[in-house]
């Protein structure tokens, strides 16, 4: 693993390091078609965080997460490429569009849906969730 930790709790994941976050997805349900590339979470080997959830996700184009919620994590994102819509509210009636540069915050247990808004493009965010990764699908 390329993993580098030191003895002042800072810790160094490298973007190539897949074997690394991919154990993490062993132990919670994912929303199917979204790929997470986790840098750290509470359970990882060495302790990383105590409470953060901390990586990147790709959303393919097209993309539909159909709905689903974090739990009791709340969720910060930021967009690094393409465009999405996020609907939610009574009936996902409530909708934004993000795009490049654009944060966007959810509250614990807030249903929402996921939509990549072009057919050739993926969606990259970064995201940070408190206390974990947790996907719930509606």
């Amino acid at each position: 693993m390329q993993v580098r930790r030191t003895e002042y709790g800072v810790h160094v994941v490298r973007a190539n390091d897949s074997e690394f976050w991919r154990k993490q997805f062993e132990e919670t349900e994912q929303t199917t078609g979204l790929d997470r590339q986790t840098a750290f979470w509470p359970q990882a080997e060495g302790g990383a965080t105590d409470a953060l959830w901390f990586g990147r996700v790709s959303t393919p184009p097209g993309m539909d997460s159909g709905p689903h919620h974090h739990g009791r994590a709340e969720t910060a994102c930021y967009v690094m490429s393409g465009h999405f819509q996020l609907s939610f509210g009574e009936n996902y009636g409530e909708v934004a569009e993000m795009g490049p540069g654009d944060f966007v915050y959810l509250k614990a247990f807030v249903p929402h849906i996921e939509r990549n808004l072009s057919e050739t493009e993926p969606v990259e965010f970064v995201v940070v969730r408190h206390p974990a990764n947790i996907i719930v699908n509606l």
